[in-house]
């Protein structure tokens, strides 16, 4: 098994926060991984050949910014709708 943060990944089976995994944001993290797109994912990758953790370490990395833009938007009562992805 192979963690990195609040996410983990057992062969194939992927773990993490549960309101990020069923998110847009998700899916757009995933989109910019599978086109190379993912600066994280692709710097971890060159240093790292550990896909799993490469993975990991850009699913954190963008977790991280997608909750700090929710609880900044929540704490001056603005909708999560006006977060940009990050």
């Amino acid at each position: 098994m192979t963690k990195a943060g609040r996410f983990w990944l057992d062969g194939t089976i992927l773990a993490g926060p549960e309101d990020y995994l069923t998110s847009p944001a998700f899916d757009e993290r995933m989109e910019q991984i599978k086109a190379g797109r993912c600066t994280v994912f692709n710097y971890a990758i060159q240093h790292d050949s550990d896909y799993g953790n490469a993975l990991l370490v850009s699913l954190q990395t963008a977790f991280a910014a997608w909750k700090g833009m929710q609880q900044f938007n929540q704490s001056r009562g603005l909708t999560d709708d006006l977060c940009p992805s990050v």
